[in-house]
Order: structure tokens, then C-alpha cells, then sequence
């Protein structure tokens, strides 16, 4: 079929990639941590899983450091972390993410980008039958940081916010909502990337 050719990354974007990723892994690691329930009578216990979570935490600032150095020494991360950040509902880390995770971002379309961050709902038809659709694939770390990003867009982002409570006043599902707005917003930055300039109301 002949797909357009991913953009080559450049070594900057491998190496914030590689960063971003082990950043990942760390905060699974963590979580996975604070889920264990103290054990009453082992204080040996507590206090290894507390050491662990401790050295956690300080590998986490490590790499939360490197990658904002990362995105910093380069002039093409920088501006283009800088105006993700300017979505309200977009923070340091979310803005790392995408930039490392979605090179396609601002050279690919809308239905594209919604696809790479696993928010374009995919039919399940046959000849004989039509499925509900559902959304599927994408980069998984993409994906969650964006979920993340629209849970306070949709509290805070005068785009975002009005779009959720119209589909829930109309009686979509939170989570139906949810991913129609996580699909609003990626596109809303693949447009602004693509414009080269800052997020407004007229955005998303």
C-alpha cells in the first residue's frame, strides 16, 4: 500500500526517548511498590520496601533532570516541548513524552496521530455483522501520559472542558468522553506543531 516513510529521529530525539521510557519504567516500578500492604510484625519488610521506594524516587528526580538537560540542549526539543506546554492540561512531563514518543507529530494528519496515541476508534465489521468499535494499538506511553494530560484539561482547558460535558450531557459515557477528548487534544497539538505557534481557545 505504500505508507509514507516515520520520520528518521534524529540522536537527540533517540537518546530523550530512551530517557523518557526508562522514566516509565521507574514510576511502574514505584507503583508497583506502594501496592505491597505492610506486613504487621515485620518491620524488616517495611523498612526494604521504604528503602526501595526512597531509591526510587531519587533514580526518578535523576532522570527527570536528564531529560529536561536533554530537551534543553537542543533547539528543535526545546521549541517544540515549549509549545506543548502552552495546552493547558500539559505539563513538563507529558510535553517530554510526546516530543520523544510521536516524531510524526505536525508531519502526519489528525486521523494519523489519533491512531499512533491508540485514540482512533477501529471498526470491527464483517461481511455479516457491524461491531461496536474500540479503540486499539498505539504507543502505550504516549497514550497514558495523554490520558493523564486530559484528565486536568478537562477540568481546566476552556477547549477541552466544554467538549467533555457537551458528550456527557448528551449521555456518552465518561470513558467514551474521556478518549473523544484525549483525541481532541493530541490533534489540537498536531495542528499547533504544525503552525509553529502557541495554544489559544481556537485550538482545539
Amino acid at each position: 500500500m505504500q505508507p509514507p516513510a516515520s520520520p528518521v529521529p534524529s540522536p537527540e530525539q533517540v537518546q530523550l526517548t530512551d530517557l523518557v521510557r526508562r522514566r516509565r519504567q521507574l514510576v511502574d516500578a514505584a507503583a508497583q511498590k506502594k501496592q505491597r500492604e505492610p506486613i504487621l510484625g515485620q518491620p524488616l519488610v517495611t523498612s526494604s520496601i521504604e528503602r526501595q521506594l526512597a531509591f526510587l524516587a531519587g533514580e526518578i528526580t535523576a532522570i527527570d533532570q536528564a531529560i529536561a538537560d536533554a530537551i534543553a540542549s537542543d533547539v528543535t526539543l526545546a521549541h517544540r516541548a515549549a509549545l506543548l506546554r502552552t495546552i493547558p492540561g500539559i505539563g513538563a512531563v507529558t510535553a517530554a513524552t510526546l516530543v520523544a514518543e510521536l516524531a510524526e507529530l505536525d508531519t502526519t494528519g489528525n486521523k494519523q496521530i489519533a491512531a499512533f496515541t491508540g485514540d482512533a476508534p477501529m471498526n470491527r465489521n464483517s461481511s455479516m455483522s457491524r461491531g461496536q468499535a474500540h479503540i486499539a494499538g498505539g504507543r502505550m506511553s504516549a497514550r497514558c501520559c495523554l490520558y493523564m494530560a486530559t484528565i486536568i484539561a478537562i477540568r481546566c482547558n476552556p477547549a477541552i472542558c466544554p467538549f467533555y460535558k457537551h458528550l456527557r450531557e448528551q449521555g456518552k459515557p465518561p470513558k467514551v468522553a474521556i478518549v473523544a477528548a484525549m483525541r481532541k487534544l493530541i490533534t489540537a497539538a498536531n495542528a499547533m506543531l504544525a503552525h509553529d505557534r502557541p495554544w489559544h481557545a481556537d485550538s482545539a
